[in-house]
């Protein structure tokens, strides 16, 4: 074989291994545009309202940023949402989402040129083909990880991309020491100050950023204790100062659980913990649980930190970057266990969490890689290569379980995230006790504060004003404004509840996967509305009759509570809310609802 036509196989395969570690970002890409919705939820009401107000009437002190959030610090979290409203003019949750997906383009940009610069010279000089395979595969085990669906609470979810600010944050300190041991560079040194500061300031994990990077000054290259010492006590000087700043007027959240233990807490905290850790696969169906899994980490963890001590000086150094990254979540995992174990062990396998827990497994892969790499593990090594298969055959199984069952729950979500923002664009036409219900029950748990967020955000312009409708509007039954739709009928069910059922259609420019609509409901007693249910049943016979399997999913049903209605006999009304136009549109038909008081 002739060095060109080797040279041309390097690159086939450097290619494809490229062209397949893009995959997983485009089924991200593809996971924000279809279950996103430009809706602020949770946390993000919890202060943003009042700082994206005080920014728009200047106003905003240096105090408002820095305050606490729960027990965070997110001041450099809440700058870059300031940007955004700036940019877009408006709170664009849909952009929150896409700069979330750009932190992890880059972070996994900086992962592949870890992970270049961690290469052995001299393996890549003797096996390049192999070196390229073994390279090829963890950087594609790398991207499913790092772009997993798993994560699906945090990549649709707008105020979590504080999380995904870390997890870069991190990777781009520790890829900035390893040039710092590697060129002696100052300038590499600093930059990893400046961006373990930047996540110290960013949530509470964030401090431990300094204290992951620290295996890296073990490198050899720091020669001299003088010197080794000097670098040492500057990074953890920056720690320190950073964790005073942080420190400084700090309050403990009042509903937090006590993080007092005594030895009889041992099984809960362990039951956390290993709960915590496995749940980098989701909740899926299997019989083996998230704490089995989590157990296979933890062994496979401690595997290899102890050949990290079996290997030569020179080799432990290519291990160092990997071993920073898998401390960061160790010690993340332990301390949300101290402080969160009191929620118990379901809380541990929260989607949230997998954003920094995932990074455990890609530091794993990357120690497989060069420990697999090494010819004391290439002679004889069966044992270890068949090891090797059947566990990540093992893992691979249940991790392909929750990916795609994550697809599930975010189409769940996207539904109760619709209706939830209906509910707040037609705040002022709902039944109060209804309102509260919707609002409570998706967004955030105070009604009231809700409501006064969405009077500053309005009166600033970052929010759309309040729809003026026309509910007495009579149904059209032809397609006017393409809109159409029946209610069908009243039933009672089994259990004496009673349901609303009918069908409707939504022709508006919005996205397909937004064409299915709000249903509301309303009797003729009351102006407002009382109940609502989203299309998305099946009618085949719709899809028929207009030939477009587009509107397959356009039944509803709504149940009705007797203690909704205010009279024993009443007619009730459907309407369909259009999120683009932000109208609605009466269905035909009525139907009566007669009961007997006792």
């Amino acid at each position: 074989m002739n060095g060109n036509s080797f040279l041309s196989r390097e690159r086939v395969c450097s290619c494809l291994y490229i062209a397949i570690s893009c995959l997983a970002p485009l089924v991200i890409l593809f996971f924000i545009r279809v279950y996103g919705v430009d809706l602020p939820i949770h946390d993000q009401w919890g202060g943003l309202p009042r700082v994206f107000y005080k920014a728009s009437t200047s106003t905003l002190t240096f105090q408002d940023l820095f305050v606490q959030h729960n027990e965070h610090r997110i001041f450099f979290p809440r700058l870059i949402m300031l940007a955004l409203t700036s940019l877009s003019s408006s709170w664009n949750v849909r952009l929150e989402l896409l700069v979330s997906y750009g932190l992890s383009v880059i972070t996994f940009i900086l992962l592949i040129i870890l992970a270049g610069n961690n290469c052995s010279p001299s393996a890549l000089k003797s096996r390049p083909l192999r070196e390229i395979h073994l390279l090829g595969i963890s950087t594609c085990l790398s991207s499913l990880l790092l772009f997993s669906t798993v994560q699906h609470e945090n990549w649709l979810w707008g105020f979590q991309l504080t999380w995904f600010l870390i997890v870069l944050l991190l990777v781009g300190a520790v890829l900035s020491l390893t040039l710092f041991m590697k060129k002696g560079n100052l300038a590499y040194y600093f930059l990893g100050h400046l961006l373990c500061f930047i996540a110290s300031f960013s949530a509470a994990h964030g401090l431990f950023t300094w204290v992951a990077c620290l295996p890296l000054f073990l490198n050899r290259n720091l020669s001299g204790r003088r010197k080794r010492a000097l670098f040492v006590s500057g990074w953890i000087a920056g720690f320190i100062l950073s964790a005073l700043a942080y420190f400084s007027g700090y309050a403990k959240p009042p509903y937090h659980p006590e993080t007092t233990f005594t030895p009889s807490h041992l099984p809960r905290l362990l039951d956390y913990y290993f709960n915590f850790i496995g749940g980098v696969f989701g909740n899926n169906d299997t019989e083996v649980t998230p704490f089995v899994i989590g157990v296979i980490i933890v062994l496979l963890c401690l595997f290899f930190m102890a050949s990290f001590w079996k290997q030569p000086v020179d080799v432990r150094e290519e291990y160092l970057p990997w071993l920073s990254l898998s401390f960061f979540a160790i010690i993340f995992s332990v301390i949300t266990t101290v402080g969160r174990a009191g929620f118990g062990s379901t809380q541990a396998s929260a989607s949230r969490y997998t954003t920094v827990s995932l990074l455990l497994l890609i530091a794993l892969v990357h120690l497989w890689r060069l420990t697999l790499s090494k010819k004391s593990y290439l002679k004889g090594s069966t044992i270890y290569l068949a090891a090797s298969i059947f566990i990540m055959g093992f893992l691979a199984t249940h991790f392909i379980n929750g990916y795609v069952k994550s697809f599930s729950i975010a189409e769940n979500a996207k539904y109760l995230k619709y209706q939830a923002k209906a509910c707040v664009e037609l705040i002022d036409y709902l039944e109060p006790e209804f309102a509260s219900a919707c609002i409570e029950s998706t967004i955030y748990p105070d009604f009231s504060h809700v409501v006064e967020g969405l009077d500053k955000l309005r009166t600033v312009g970052l929010l759309d004003k309040q729809p003026s409708l026309d509910l007495d509007v009579k149904a059209s039954a032809g397609n006017v404004y393409g809109h159409m739709g029946k209610l069908e009928s009243l039933e009672f069910d089994a259990d004496e509840s009673v349901a609303v059922r009918g069908w409707a259609l939504c022709d508006s420019p919005l996205p397909q996967a937004d064409i299915r609509g709000v249903v509301f409901l309303k009797s003729s007693d009351s102006q407002y509305f009382f109940a609502m249910g989203h299309m998305q049943e099946k009618r085949p016979d719709i899809a028929r009759a207009f030939n477009s399997e587009a509107y397959l999913h356009s039944g509803w049903t709504i149940p009705i509570e007797v203690k909704d209605l205010s009279t024993s006999e009443t007619i009730i009304s459907a309407y369909l809310y259009d999120f683009y136009k932000q109208d609605v549109f009466r269905l035909e038909g009525q139907v009566k609802l007669t009961f007997l008081q006792e």
